[in-house]
């Protein structure tokens, strides 16, 4: 919450009623709990404000619950709580996780966002969701609590793999609820101004159009870190029963070579030898620290469970919070700049755990394909497309086009393989080490870049790309689902 809870920018009775109100007229609530319709206007107005009970017997009359509850809590901030709200102040994401599903322009290097539009909620209206925030970045920690609990106390190697692996839960969560605190600390109005002046609601400080983006997308980030990790301890309980299976034939094969002894059962224990071998590899490539034999059995089912549920939490919390007219003001304007990021926040590419990686311009993702060694496995191929970019410039990376596709508000883009040696025909290359980027085709020349797939193969590349309907962002799923 904010630092010093300041009445100017409370929660107060209007607020609860007028979100508890949502779908329902006046005279139908006044109706359902027994309060005229003149009162209930007097309350949503804010020219009087019910008692406890009065509040409790109205919001119970409408589709929602008033929960009260009280907390010890010191008035002193907590240390750890008081270097996230110094650090709020910066817009980049400290946490890779989460920068890597937040948009460059939400996302800035220099930490500082430039100044944009305050047609956001209100500070006062935005304190409910900052109660919210608050509240899930808390659960989002009790795993990474309960898992440091237990590797202090048993030393276990799988629960040090799990901590490791959900390390990136909250960020999202912790970012939004930073941010808002400092924004509604800082631009709370003074007590004394307000005895003197006196200002109305509609007078107090709105949220800039970008800043209340942030807040969203981290949200959005958040729901798809949880779903992320969720879905790595569905995976370590799948590896887990295959190594089950596995050890459950090989029994059953040496039962029968020593009730039978024959050639062929010596055979089938051999075979299940090797697909016990097999599993048992496939569990220990899962984890980190040598607890290959732990994988699925420390709790990954629980764990599932609770990062599911966090991140429908999230996800919810993204919904509502979107619904404000400031972010679908951005989203308007940044989807012709990035429109499958737009797509990933709640359209065709909602189910993908992370947004495709998008490049300024051909230079930029020649330098990062450079930089990080993505698909060129050695040197020499390395050098070739060194030469040919210095002979040819960057576009020659793309000088292969498959298709021409638009996106959803019709600008076109040329999609194109990119294989690690450049006298390498792509299509027909079966290794799984091509690139397929899409390339924003515009009359004064290339744009921006998109990394739709890595470690893809020539065949089902083109398959993919071929088979789809011709936008940007059903090609882009196609290559997912390859």
């Amino acid at each position: 919450m904010a630092r010093f809870p300041d009445p100017g920018v409370a929660v107060t009775a209007r607020d609860l009623l007028r979100q508890a109100r949502e779908g329902l007229s006046q005279t139908e609530l006044g109706h359902r709990t027994g309060v005229t319709q003149a009162a209930l206007s007097r309350y949503l107005s804010g020219q009087r404000e019910p008692t406890f009970v009065e509040l409790q017997r109205i919001i119970g009359g409408s589709d929602y619950r008033l929960c009260l509850s009280l907390r010890p809590e010191k008035h002193e901030e907590d240390p750890v709580v008081a270097l996230m709200r110094q650090n709020s102040t910066t817009y980049r994401a400290r946490d890779l996780a989460l920068s890597r599903r937040l948009p460059h322009v939400l996302n800035p290097a220099g930490g500082r966002l430039p100044a944009s539009e305050p047609d956001g909620p209100r500070i006062d209206e935005a304190l409910l969701a900052l109660y919210e925030l608050e509240d899930l970045r808390s659960a989002a920690g009790g795993p990474w609590r309960r898992l440091q609990e237990n590797w202090d106390r048993y030393r276990s190697e799988r629960d040090r793999d799990l901590i490791h692996d959900i390390g990136a839960v909250g960020s999202g969560a912790g970012q939004a609820a930073a941010i808002t605190a400092h924004y509604i600390d800082e631009r709370a109005p003074l007590q004394h101004e307000r005895q003197r002046r006196r200002k109305a609601d509609n007078d107090l400080p709105r949220f800039e159009r970008l800043v209340w983006a942030h807040l969203v997308c981290c949200l959005r980030a958040e729901a798809a870190i949880c779903l992320e990790r969720a879905s790595w301890m569905h995976q370590a309980m799948t590896l887990s029963e295959g190594r089950r299976r596995a050890q459950d034939h090989l029994e059953r094969a040496r039962w029968a070579e020593s009730d039978l002894d024959r050639a062929e059962d010596r055979e089938a224990v051999a075979q299940a030898k090797a697909a016990l071998a097999r599993a048992e590899k496939a569990c220990a490539a899962w984890s980190q620290h040598g607890a290959g034999r732990n994988v699925g059995k420390a709790g990954e089912g629980y764990l599932a469970v609770e990062l599911e549920q966090l991140a429908q939490r999230a996800q919810g919390l993204y919904e509502q919070l979107a619904a404000q007219p400031a972010f679908a003001a951005w989203r308007a304007e940044h989807a012709p700049e990035d429109p499958l990021y737009d797509c990933w926040l709640d359209g065709a590419l909602r189910d993908a755990f992370t947004p495709p990686e998008q490049f300024s311009d051909c230079h930029a993702f020649a330098d990062m394909q450079f930089l990080l060694g993505r698909a060129r496995q050695d040197r020499l191929s390395e050098a070739a497309w060194a030469a040919r970019l210095e002979e040819e410039g960057a576009m020659a990376l793309f000088s292969t086009v498959e298709r021409r596709v638009v996106d959803q508000v019709q600008q076109h883009w040329d999609i194109t393989l990119i294989a690690p040696d450049p006298e390498t025909d792509a299509r027909s290359r079966r290794q799984d080490d091509l690139l397929v980027a899409a390339v924003q085709a515009g009359e004064s020349g290339p744009g921006s870049v998109y990394l739709l797939a890595e470690n893809a193969r020539g065949p089902e590349a083109v398959n993919a790309i071929g088979s789809a309907p011709g936008t940007l962002s059903s090609i882009a799923l196609a290559l997912q689902r390859r």
